[in-house]
């Protein structure tokens, strides 16, 4: 009473456990009290704060989707501005490149010689700066270089040591540089620097050629060096200054550019729909959470992940270090051996790199493409996709699934691995927002609703006169299943079926239609007399103007006189009464618009609160649930639409009744005129032989 019903168990009854809100299932030990209020009244009030932030957050989308056609503009304009700005820098550089160019091809064919022509030291002058710099190979030997103190001031030497003596198998990742006082500096290094450069460029999180433009600035033509690789450091180091100055030149271009992107993006529906989630673009989340990585003798292990997300560029994880876990370091026979205090920092893991939402042209997308061997989610224009990551076991990499759900601010909820190394983060945002997923009662309920206090009354309403349909089978928890819009959103389509269509006619729709029809009749009227006024006061109309009236002035005298002779009548006068008020026809029939559509909605705030109403609800609600699944539109349930479709029908039979008789009457003329048809139908009174005479002696004198 008052909430649900529940199919129960004959297991579960007289339990000791209320499972029914009002205790019917313990009838025998009778300790339950009457809870279906409280529990209506929670649903409703749940249902009404998603419906609530539904609405809200729709109205936060299309605000941000009447923006995009204006942002998107203005990024055209950037960009035309920094390409004009950026033009003669990139100008001047092309001709350097295409230098450097020529100098590799002469390069490349340099190496295949035995012979080359080399800078000589006497050749070379010491210059300030010029210092010698050392490199151990991974045999302890050491590697000869030289190198411009510079890179102390800058702190760069440690670049120049990576760049020069790169690779690991090759060199121990030590090299020392002669400072102004002759003494050599130590610097550890890595070896492996641009490998690690390369690696991270493809996910975004470093630029590509960052350490060798580091380096390239202190680099200077050694002894031994082919004249060609000298000339090619020349004019890499003019390069270099010219990048230097059009720097800031070069970084608007780039960045007008990657938002430039946008726009095809937008167009390939790789930004959601209509480009809703375009403001995300390099936009960076994260969240740290514990997450469960397994059981000892002990007790569970829990640790602590960040996870950062960088829209449109990668998804990374990475453990957070804490304090030793003295339980941890305990095996299954209890021995406990002392943790380490200090710990070194998790390697950084790369989920993936941005492939997109799978839709459009991404629909038919294979997973063994993004090196995964089934997709571990439900694809939807609400579903980004981060693939590519690192390697697992069994041949597959890491990604990451980002699904969108409704909020009102851009924030990341959690993030869950749902099997290994498949990864599903929940990310709120406006644009996921939608009522059209809720039923059509509910989402009119929201858009109607002046106020939460009368949504959530609404919502109670509704469910009072759904209670039959929400029935379900055992105890239910209703819990569990208003814990997220989705959740409630699949009960719902459980019980009334998947996309309901929304109702065939509602007053407002109604309305709306009148009142677009009566503005385009005005506008229309309004455009043809702006369109005479044009006419009439255009210079040939008006020259015609001139020689008829010089043509036709002994007529127009005499019309004239005509004028001032019928003006002056009383009958012509009575006629400009009658016609006075038609002047204000437009303003009138606007204003009688208003008030009919008022007076139709107090008659029907009147009309809905009566039993009759109630019943009549009650009775399309039914019809609606028994209708075949699959129709286009359903029954309004709203007491006031209900109302006026059942007008709208009566007045459609009417019609029909009538077209029906005329109809019939066509028919029965065309068979009795053209088929000579001597049926009863085409049958006439006979008329008599002798017309009837009635002589004026014989009628009475009241007639008479």
């Amino acid at each position: 009473v008052g909430s649900a019903p529940q199919t129960i168990p004959t297991s579960l009854l007289n339990d000791g456990v209320c499972d029914c809100c009002d205790g019917s299932d313990e009838w025998l030990t009778a300790s339950c009290t009457s809870s279906c209020q409280a529990e209506a009244a929670g649903i409703s009030a749940r249902l009404s704060a998603m419906l609530g932030l539904e609405q809200r957050g729709e109205v936060l989308a299309e605000q941000e989707l009447a923006e995009l056609p204006r942002q998107l503009e203005a990024l055209r304009v950037q960009l035309q501005h920094a390409q004009t700005a950026a033009q003669p820098f990139l100008d001047a550089a092309a001709v350097v490149q295409e230098k450097l160019q020529e100098l590799n091809k002469k390069r490349q064919k340099e190496q295949g010689r035995k012979k080359k022509k080399t800078v000589k030291a006497e050749d070379l002058s010491d210059g300030p700066g010029r210092t010698a710099l050392q490199c151990f190979t991974a045999e302890g030997e050491v590697e000869a270089l030289e190198v411009n103190a510079s890179c102390f001031a800058n702190r760069a030497c440690r670049h120049v040591c990576s760049f020069l003596c790169s690779d690991s198998s090759q060199y121990n990742g030590t090299c020392q540089v002669a400072d102004p006082d002759g003494s050599f500096v130590k610097f550890p290094y890595d070896p492996d620097a641009l490998r690690y450069e390369a690696q991270m460029a493809q996910y975004g999180r470093a630029k590509r050629g960052a350490l060798e433009e580091a380096a390239l600035e202190h680099m200077v033509p050694m002894a031994g060096m082919s004249t060609l690789d000298a000339r090619w450091l020349e004019l890499r180091h003019k390069l270099l200054t010219m990048n230097k100055e059009a720097a800031p030149a070069v970084e608007e271009l780039s960045k007008a550019k990657a938002a430039a992107g946008l726009i095809d993006q937008i167009e390939n529906g790789q930004m959601g729909p209509g480009g809703i989630y375009q403001s995300l673009q390099d936009t960076c989340l994260n969240v740290t959470q514990e997450q469960y990585v397994g059981t000892t003798a002990v007790r569970q292990q829990w640790h602590s992940f960040r996870y950062v997300l960088c829209f449109f560029q990668y998804a990374t994880q990475q453990e957070v270090k804490g304090r030793p876990d003295a339980a941890a370091a305990c095996d299954e026979s209890g021995t406990c051996s002392r943790a380490e205090e200090e710990q070194e920092e998790a390697e950084l893991m790369i989920l993936g790199r941005p492939v997109g939402f799978l839709t459009g042209s991404l629909s038919n997308l294979s997973p063994s493409r993004v090196g995964l061997q089934e997709f571990f989610f439900e694809a939807s224009e609400h579903v980004f996709l981060f693939a590519g990551g690192g390697a697992c076991p069994g041949g597959i990499h890491r990604a990451m699934a980002v699904q969108f759900s409704c909020g009102e601010e851009v924030v990341l909820v959690g993030v869950k691995e749902v099997k290994m190394c498949a990864y599903l983060a929940q990310v709120l945002h406006p644009g996921a927002c939608n009522l059209n997923a809720w039923p059509p009662a509910l989402k009119e309920i929201a858009r109607k609703a002046s106020s939460e206090d009368n949504r959530q009354a609404a919502v109670g309403s509704w469910l009072a006169r759904m209670a039959d349909a929400l029935a379900g089978d055992g105890p239910t928890d209703y819990t569990q299943i208003l814990k997220t819009a989705t959740s409630a959103q699949i009960w719902l389509v459980d019980k009334f079926g998947q996309n309901p269509a929304g109702p065939l006619l509602t007053l407002e729709d109604a309305m709306r239609s009148i009142r677009a029809t009566s503005r385009l009749v005005l506008d229309a009227g309004e455009m043809c007399k702006a369109a005479v006024e044009k006419i009439v006061s255009s210079p040939e109309i008006l020259k015609f103007r001139s020689e008829a009236l010089a043509a036709t002035e002994p007529v127009l005298k005499q019309l004239q006189d005509l004028q001032t002779e019928v003006e002056s009548s009383p009958a012509w006068k009575h006629v400009i009464e009658i016609l006075a008020p038609l002047a204000v026809l437009g303003p009138w029939a606007e204003q009688a618009m208003n008030s009919a559509t008022a007076a139709m909605a107090n008659v029907a705030s009147q009309a809905v609160e009566g039993p009759t109403t109630s019943a009549l609800v009650a009775a399309a609600e039914d019809f609606q649930r028994l209708r075949p699944p699959g129709r286009r539109f359903t029954v309004p349930s709203e007491p006031v639409d209900l109302l006026f479709f059942c007008n709208y029908l009566l007045l459609v039979h009417v019609l029909l009744y009538y077209l029906a008789r005329i109809a019939w009457r066509a028919a029965r003329c065309l068979i009795c005129t053209c088929l000579c048809c001597n049926c009863c139908c085409c049958r006439r009174r006979p008329a008599s032989d002798k017309p009837r005479v009635v002589e004026a002696a014989e009628e009475p004198e009241e007639q008479a």
